[in-house]
């Protein structure tokens, strides 16, 4: 039970950090853009699916790949794992926009209608069932970490 309070205090602490970068974007988008309560709403509710998506594969990152060592400049996650984090955090980010290319696509060559908070939506929903997933495995990882500490 213990890792699993690690591992949520984590996420959410990297969540409320990033939070504020997307309440400021938000700020500015409505600012200079002047958009509707509902493209707010929208703008705000796939941000923090991102945010989650984008925290949860970090936590699960760093505990697949932690680097405790001791040393002038501490890294905490492997080079390795850095290198696949980021990638996997860019492959999250193209997995989550699919809805969006797709149905623009649909209406450009097929004419259909075009919903952009349906695709919203949807790359909304991706990008939980990618946190559910990531959360799940970090689960796990943070478990044998916490295992292996001298009581």
């Amino acid at each position: 039970m213990e890792f699993e309070f690690s591992t949520t205090s984590k996420i959410l602490f990297t969540s409320l950090i990033s939070t504020i970068g997307l309440v400021l974007g938000l700020a500015l988008t409505v600012f200079f853009f002047q958009v509707s309560v509902l493209d707010a709403l929208t703008f705000i509710a796939v941000g923090i699916t991102i945010v989650l998506a984008e925290a949860t594969l970090g936590v699960a990152i760093g505990s697949r790949y932690p680097d405790f060592s001791d040393g002038p400049r501490p890294r905490f996650v492997t080079i390795i794992g850095s290198i696949i984090g980021a990638f996997l955090g860019v492959i999250v980010m193209l997995l989550m926009s699919l809805p969006l290319v797709f149905l623009l696509l649909g209406r450009i060559f097929l004419l259909l209608p075009f919903s952009l908070q349906l695709s919203f939506f949807l790359g909304g929903m991706l990008g939980l069932i990618f946190a559910r997933i990531s959360y799940s495995l970090s689960i796990h990882s943070v478990d044998g970490i916490l295992r292996e500490l001298p009581n």
